[in-house]
């Protein structure tokens, strides 16, 4: 496998993982963390810091670890997660060194932030309280979907590509891409494609079995 095409899979890390540490944050507000205006011994135990010194820790912020097999739990989790259940991807991203020292670099920053928020007061803030809602629920989804929908199946054949390819043709030649780089877009657009198609019809068969009751007249 194309080491680059791998090394894609890092953005969606990094939001994935902010997803995860705000979702944690979250429930700092749910366990009555908004009314403090400083950290605690135990507030950060939620996002998987300690101040008792592990005996491995891959990072110290400030009074806080991060032991080493809490890191491990968080990168395999959200491994899993991104890769719908593909093995192979799996594999290669759990044996990826590099992959996991820039997944330690998004950790360290996002913790930064997050902590750094909760110090000034941010988290008991009316903005942030909406701002909590959303994100609880987009994690959620996130979450949920990763387990639901088997991105692994979804395949683009090279006749698809090609079909596409052919008529978009002139724009990609007017905008100076190569075949290959057209054929990795075209093929990334499509995967989209049929995975929105899946979470559609997914989405479909949960709301039939729901009762919604949209009140459109009380949006204004």
């Amino acid at each position: 496998m194309n080491l680059d095409k791998v090394k894609s899979f890092l953005p969606y890390v990094g939001v994935f993982l902010a997803s995860a540490i705000l979702t944690a944050i979250v429930m700092l507000l749910l366990l009555g963390g908004a009314s403090k205006t400083s950290i605690g011994v135990d507030d950060l135990g939620i996002l998987g810091l300690t101040k008792v010194k592990p005996s491995s820790y891959v990072v110290r912020i400030n009074d806080y670890y991060l032991s080493t097999d809490e890191f491990d739990r968080q990168y395999k989790a959200i491994v899993e997660a991104s890769s719908g259940g593909d093995k192979a991807k799996i594999d290669l991203y759990m044996n990826d060194i590099s992959l996991k020292k820039q997944f330690l670099d998004n950790i360290i920053n996002e913790l930064a932030i997050a902590i750094q928020a909760y110090n000034e007061g941010y988290l008991s803030s009316q903005d942030w309280q909406i701002l909590a809602h959303i994100t609880l629920r987009k994690s959620i989804v996130d979450g949920f979907l990763s387990k639901k929908i088997d991105v692994s199946s979804i395949k683009v054949s090279d006749k698809e590509v090609e079909e596409v390819y052919q008529k978009q043709k002139e724009f990609f030649r007017q905008n100076n891409i190569p075949p290959d780089k057209a054929e990795e877009y075209i093929r990334a657009q499509l995967r989209n494609q049929k995975l929105n198609q899946k979470i559609s019809e997914y989405l479909l068969k949960v709301r039939d079995k729901m009762v919604i009751d949209k009140l459109e007249d009380n949006v204004k």
